[in-house]
């Protein structure tokens, strides 16, 4: 690892591989010690990785949450708005009738 620094490469597991002249595989998979290490010198350990992803994905599961609220608001208010439609048309249907005088609006019945 230091032979790759002395070069002026950047460090990674792939120039390590390069300069060991192997794959970059076998040292994922036949040394994950030494993997993490690099990780590590890099600052992408993989603890660090886990928890980075651990706090992003508790932010999008708080917006997850905040959405579906919106969606379940916007569902009731579309309920809302369709039973209005539907009771201003038949509304305007029997108003229409009247106008044209072939209806003949009967008086509500009292119960």
């Amino acid at each position: 690892m230091l032979r790759v620094k002395d070069k002026g490469l950047k460090l990674s597991i792939s120039a390590v591989a390069v300069e060991a002249g192997v794959s970059a595989s076998l040292i994922h998979n036949t040394y994950p010690d030494v993997a993490e290490e690099i990780r590590a010198q890099i600052g992408r350990s993989t603890r660090q990785q886990r928890d980075a992803k651990a706090v992003e994905l508790t932010a999008v599961r708080v917006q997850l949450k905040n959405v579906r609220g919106e969606l379940n608001a916007a569902m009731t208010d579309i309920a809302t708005l369709t039973s209005i439609n539907e009771t201003l048309r038949q509304e305007n249907a029997m108003l229409r009738g009247a106008a044209s005088a072939n209806v003949v609006v009967l008086p509500a019945r009292c119960v």
